[in-house]
C-alpha cells in the first residue's frame, strides 16, 4: 500500500493562509528555490497580471450574466466593436477582438438569433460577410456598457489618472514588439 501524502496548510511570509493573490509570492519563492535560473521578477509580474485581469474580468462577467441583456463576454466584445467601428467584416471583428474567425462566426449565429446583430453579404464580393448591430443590439449594448464602465471605474479608482496612463503606457510598451505576430492576428 502506498502512503497518502501529508497535506500541509501553506502560509505566506507573515504566517497567514495563502489565497489566490498571495500564492504568487509563495510560488515565485518556491520556483526560485527549486529552479534558481528562473527570472523571478518576470514570473511574479506575469502571474500578477494574469491573476489581476482574470479576477477583474470574472467580476465583469458576473455583472454581465446578472444583467442578462447580452449573452456573453464575447458578444459584448462584438457589440463594442460594432458600436465603435460600425458594420465590419467577420475577419475584422476577429482581429479587433483577438478571437478566431470561427469563434466570431459561432457567436454571430447566437447573436443573430437573439436579434442583436444582422449579417449580410458584401455588395461587391459575395464571399465577404458584413456584420452590423441591430437597433435592439445597440440599445442593449449602450445600457449595459454604462454599468460595465461604472464597474471598470470601481476597479481602477485606486489609481490616479497619471497612474492609469502610466500603466497603459507600460502595457503598450510590453505589447508593441508582438503586434505583428499571430498573437494579435488570429487567422484560424
Amino acid at each position: 500500500m502506498s502512503e497518502q501524502p501529508t497535506l500541509t496548510q501553506h502560509k505566506d511570509a507573515e504566517g497567514q493562509d495563502l489565497d489566490f493573490w498571495t500564492f504568487i509570492d509563495f510560488a515565485v519563492s518556491r520556483m526560485q528555490r527549486d529552479i534558481p535560473i528562473i527570472d523571478a521578477e518576470t514570473m511574479r509580474l506575469v502571474m500578477g497580471l494574469r491573476r489581476a485581469t482574470d479576477t477583474m474580468f470574472y467580476d465583469l462577467h458576473v455583472l454581465l450574466t446578472k444583467d442578462g441583456t447580452i449573452s456573453s463576454t464575447g458578444a459584448m466584445r462584438i457589440l463594442l466593436i460594432l458600436f465603435v467601428a460600425g458594420p465590419c467584416r467577420v475577419q475584422d471583428i476577429a482581429n479587433y477582438a483577438g478571437m478566431s474567425r470561427a469563434a466570431v462566426s459561432a457567436l454571430c449565429d447566437t447573436m443573430e438569433k437573439q436579434g442583436t446583430i444582422r449579417r449580410s453579404f458584401s455588395e461587391t464580393d459575395r464571399r465577404i460577410v458584413i456584420v452590423e448591430s441591430t437597433a435592439e443590439g445597440r440599445a442593449a449594448f449602450e445600457v449595459f456598457f454604462q454599468k460595465h464602465n461604472a464597474r471598470e471605474k470601481q476597479w481602477l479608482d485606486v489609481l490616479s489618472n497619471d497612474e492609469k496612463n502610466t500603466l497603459f503606457a507600460l502595457l503598450d510598451k510590453v505589447m508593441a514588439p508582438h503586434r505583428s505576430d499571430d498573437t494579435f492576428n488570429k487567422k484560424t
